[in-house]
């Protein structure tokens, strides 16, 4: 019984909003002004900025490690592979590690 309460409050709400909307006032959205850099710049460029920034700090290679790692995943997002992204010879990411 209070399944069918739950749907009907449900269905209750949604038909106003189905017919809210006014077809014959519809302007289409229109972009004003610049596009801010940071939308710009291609998370490749990004990520090299960030790498060539972990190579020129002296700290710990665990810590440059965690660093690159999480400069690949914040550009690019959770990688699959364990070894990160530059392990594979599919993608286009520069190989930081040392390794070939």
């Amino acid at each position: 019984m209070k399944s069918y309460l739950f749907v009907a409050a449900i269905l209750m709400g949604a038909f106003p909003a189905l017919f809210s909307q006014d077809f014959n006032k519809y302007q289409l959205l229109v972009s004003e002004g610049r596009i801010p850099d940071q939308y710009l710049i291609s998370s490749a460029k990004k990520y090299e900025k960030e790498i060539e920034a972990i190579h020129n700090e002296d700290v710990k290679k665990k810590e440059k490690k965690s660093k690159k790692q999480f400069a690949l995943e914040s550009n690019f997002g959770k990688t699959t592979c364990s070894r990160a992204a530059w392990c594979c010879s599919t993608t286009r990411f520069p190989n930081t590690s040392g390794r070939s």
